[in-house]
């Protein structure tokens, strides 16, 4: 978190989540990566409100057309959908923030 403040929040930029292409009962909270559970807050508490899974009855993947390899979408404050990308398209996603987070 290179623009995160050390007194910020690690969430406090970046809203980050996941979804999972299984129902809710399969997703083991323990093994999900550190990065969908922020530390947050001033009693330091581990935020697992960023972890979901795909609805049984309209699964997120085919009614959006998203890969099944994964995606990474990135939605403005305004709810916006700004970029759809691959989850290897790292020089897309810095060229994207750069304008706002320059180095």
């Amino acid at each position: 978190m290179a623009h995160t403040r050390p007194d910020e929040d690690a969430n406090a930029l970046f809203d980050v989540k996941v979804i999972y292409q299984a129902p809710y009962t399969n997703v083991v909270i323990p093994q999900v990566p550190d990065a969908f559970k922020p530390i947050v807050g001033p009693f330091e508490l581990v935020d697992v409100n960023e972890i979901f899974a795909a609805a049984d009855r309209d699964d997120i993947f085919d009614v959006r057309e998203l890969s099944r390899d994964g995606v990474l979408v990135v939605v403005r404050p305004d709810q916006y959908v700004a970029h759809v990308l691959p989850l290897d398209a790292n020089e897309e996603l810095a060229a994207l923030f750069k304008p706002i987070f320059p180095v």
